[in-house]
């Protein structure tokens, strides 16, 4: 047997004694009419309950781990001790008979309230510290409370107990259908709670000790029917219902802790002896070791005294800690050798890692530049080949303006090269903004047909422009392809024109350019490029007209 075993019994035979004693004073009382020896034995007598249930309750306040169980169990102790003192004063200092009965009506709140305070326990086992009664569990309350209203107030209605009318006390009380139902009531708290308790042991094979908290509940369950039938036994030896109560609601709860059900600290040192796994020592506050499990080892106070400010590595890969508990110290040895060797490997791979990342950086930022350059030779392509016939056509001016010597022929050339120039500043623009978007204003065909009669203007070539849009932007490939329209229309008429008007109607999604010259020319190379294109020949003139359709967006 164990030193906890040992204690444990110790205990169970005083407590069982001191009950003992207080049977005994309560069997001298019954037999002996001495009011003197009656006085001192009943008082001793409750000096034995109620220090009995006190120190239980400070015992639960030591043993018990979890935080809200240990509250209510020592709610549970203060219950007991109240119950006993109600009882003694009922007997000793009341002699009224209508305040003796409502003194008996209370002995049912702690007889119903326990039995609650053992399920809420039951559902707390095992929870943590933050752990609070969920809410349905009010519904259990609320009905705890209307069973004792009922009682309280049984004079009004005689549903718990009846009376003849000639005296109302408890001896001579009829029981109440109610009566039957809150001890239905007390009986399955009490059930509920041994089975949920049981349910979450984690204790191997811990069904088999159901039996320990069962004994004293199936003794109540004697003890009730006995009572309520009148029992010449109970009668003659169990007949204070507070003292037998309170005694078997305490066995219950203590054979609870005992088993397991309840979880508690009384077993440490049965702990720290069987444990293998964790080297784990406590010590007293000057080091001396009190509990050693068998893995520990023995090192130096000093070492130990030094891991009180930090961890001290120990060889092997071993680090030694140290934390405060009550009383003392407790000190630990971890093996992180396979942690150390985790984090090298670790930082191994970190480097690695570390590298790739940088390569791959390297990568990223290479190929940026790449998708850059691919798009920077795109766009110049794309212009290249846009505006190639007007660059050779400068190219031809150039070489000609060199070669001629006339001044007003010279003028004529830089006149055309100017031109040329503005369609190919405008087409480069109108390329870059449809390149970024697909919609782009009208109001850059106005710019651009502005600029190039500005430069036509050096050409003696005269007129005026209208563009009438119904939508504020306008698909870019047909605003680049009216602009183009008017440029190779000017380009064909360089040399015959005198005016050239132009009238740019936006409508039903019809891009339309009108242009309008004096002068009537070689049209071949228009119809060629732009099929859709008509051409209407005058007397005075000739009208060049294209229709573009498209909506919002790139057709």
């Amino acid at each position: 047997m164990t030193k906890t075993d040992r204690n444990g019994v110790r205990v169970f035979v005083f407590a069982a004694a001191m009950v003992a004693v207080a049977f005994g004073c309560r069997r001298v009382v019954v037999c002996f009419d001495n009011a003197v020896v009656d006085n001192l034995l009943n008082y001793i007598r409750t000096f034995i309950y109620i220090a009995l249930y006190c120190a239980w309750g400070i015992s639960v306040g030591r043993r018990v781990v979890q935080s809200q169980a240990r509250r209510l169990l020592t709610i549970v102790s203060v219950l007991m001790t109240s119950w006993f003192i109600l009882r003694e004063v009922k007997y000793r200092f009341v002699f009224d008979e209508g305040i003796t009965r409502y003194f008996w009506y209370l002995y049912y709140i702690p007889l119903l309230a326990i039995p609650l305070l053992a399920f809420f326990v039951a559902l707390s086992s095992g929870k943590g510290e933050d752990f609070r009664l969920p809410k349905w569990t009010r519904v259990f309350l609320l009905v705890t409370i209307a069973m004792v209203a009922l009682v309280l107030t049984n004079d009004f209605h005689s549903l718990v107990f009846s009376f003849p009318e000639s005296t109302w006390t408890e001896f001579n009380r009829k029981l109440g259908a109610f009566y039957y139902a809150l001890i239905a009531w007390g009986v399955f708290l009490i059930i509920s709670a041994l089975v949920v308790m049981v349910k979450k042991c984690r204790i191997p094979d811990s069904r088999r000790f159901m039996w320990l908290p069962l004994c004293p509940f199936v003794f109540a369950l004697v003890y009730f029917t006995l009572y309520t039938l009148d029992s010449a036994l109970v009668k003659s030896y169990l007949s204070d219902f507070a003292a037998v109560c309170c005694v078997l609601f305490l066995c219950f709860f203590e054979r609870c802790i005992r088993c397991g059900l309840i979880q508690s600290n009384s077993r440490y040192s049965d702990l720290f002896s069987a444990s293998v796994i964790t080297a784990v020592q406590i010590t007293d506050n000057d080091y001396n070791v009190v509990y050693s499990a068998k893995s520990a080892e023995a090192l130096p106070r000093e070492t130990l005294r030094k891991a009180q400010s930090s961890p001290v590595m120990l060889d092997g890969g071993r680090i030694l800690k140290n934390m405060p508990v009550n009383g003392g110290r407790a000190v630990w040895v971890e093996d992180i050798s396979e942690l150390l060797k985790l984090r090298e490997t670790l930082n191994d791979r970190s480097d690695e890692l570390r590298e790739r990342n940088e390569l791959l950086r390297y990568e990223i930022e290479r190929g940026e530049e790449h998708r850059v350059i691919e798009e920077q030779n795109r766009l110049y392509d794309l212009l290249q080949i846009k505006t190639q016939a007007q660059l050779d056509s400068i190219d031809l001016l150039v070489q000609e303006y060199s070669r001629e010597s006339d001044t007003n022929t010279k003028r004529a050339i830089l006149a055309r090269i100017a031109v040329l120039g503005s369609y190919i500043k405008r087409s480069k623009d109108f390329v870059l903004s449809t390149d970024e978007s697909s919609l782009i204003p009208v109001g850059k065909l106005e710019s651009a047909l502005r600029e190039s009669y500005r430069s036509l203007g050096f050409l003696n070539i005269r007129g005026s422009f209208i563009v009438n849009a119904e939508r504020a932007q306008i698909s870019g490939k047909l605003l680049m392809r009216a602009y183009d329209f008017f440029e190779d229309v000017a380009e064909s008429v360089f040399d015959s024109a005198k005016f050239l008007n132009v009238r740019a109607f936006d409508f039903d999604g019809i891009l339309r350019m009108n242009i309008l010259t004096d002068c009537i020319t070689d049209d071949s190379s228009i119809r060629s490029k732009y099929p859709d294109a008509v051409v209407i020949r005058e007397d005075d003139g000739t009208a060049f007209i294209l229709d573009s359709k498209g909506g919002e967006a790139d057709d």
